[in-house]
Formats: C-alpha cells, sequence, structure tokens
C-alpha cells in the first residue's frame, strides 16, 4: 500500500512539475503590463532608426510604392531580452535579415507581467521603408 501511495505522490510531481514548465513558456499576446523599452516607444523607434545599416537593405529597384509598411512580430522574454522575430507577411530577405540584426541588438526591456510575474509576450512594431532614404 505504501509502495502505491508512493508511486501516485510521485506521478502527480511529475505531471505538476510537467504542466508548470509547459506554462512557462506560453508566449502571451497581451499581459496585465505590457513590456516597455528602456526610455519608453519613441527611443526604441529611435534606436531602430540608428542602428538600421542602409547598406544591408535591397536598392529601391522593384519597388511599386514610394513607402512601404511592414510590421514585424518578436517576443519579449522573461529576462526582457528579444528572441522570435519575424516580418507578418513576406517580404525582401535583406529586409528580414536586417531587421532581426537591429531587434537582437535591442537593449534589454521590462518584461511584460502576469499577476506580478515575467511572461514571454508577443509586440509588433511598424516599419514604413522609404527608399528615397537610401
Amino acid at each position: 500500500m505504501k509502495k502505491v501511495l508512493l508511486l501516485g505522490l510521485l506521478a502527480f510531481l511529475c505531471l505538476s512539475s510537467f504542466a508548470q514548465n509547459k506554462e512557462d513558456n506560453t508566449i502571451f499576446t497581451t499581459v496585465e503590463q505590457s513590456p516597455q523599452y528602456p526610455g519608453g516607444y519613441k527611443e526604441f523607434s529611435k534606436f531602430v532608426d540608428s542602428t538600421l545599416i542602409l547598406a544591408n537593405m535591397p536598392t529601391q529597384k522593384g519597388f511599386k510604392n514610394p513607402e512601404t509598411r511592414f510590421f514585424i512580430k518578436f517576443v519579449i522574454e522573461k529576462d526582457g531580452s528579444v528572441s522570435d522575430v519575424i516580418p507578418i507577411k513576406e517580404m525582401d530577405e535583406k529586409f528580414i535579415r536586417e531587421f532581426k540584426r537591429v531587434l537582437l541588438l535591442s537593449p534589454k526591456w521590462k518584461p511584460g507581467m502576469q499577476n506580478n510575474k515575467p511572461m514571454r509576450v508577443y509586440m509588433m512594431y511598424p516599419i514604413t521603408i522609404d527608399p528615397k532614404r537610401w
């Protein structure tokens, strides 16, 4: 009987530990407190603009519109780092590589919080590409 109880307790602990680990990797779209870039959104925009290397971008050849707008989705991790940078719609591979490079260089953010715990949170950032800039 003691062995059955011990095995039952061990199985419960293993399953609850597994469930807790699964919850830890959830990526939220909304949380009680959104992630915050140091200095706020305007500072993040300045960081992106100042860190982009225009030489790494495709030339304006092939652009149909003078300006093109894209959205980049990324994750702010529990430690405030940036990961999983992906475009929302298809775009030139050079753009993708350059925006990944820039966002992964970002200083750590204040992570998103839910129930006073840091959480992984999806963020989206609009990028307007003006080929006249280069």
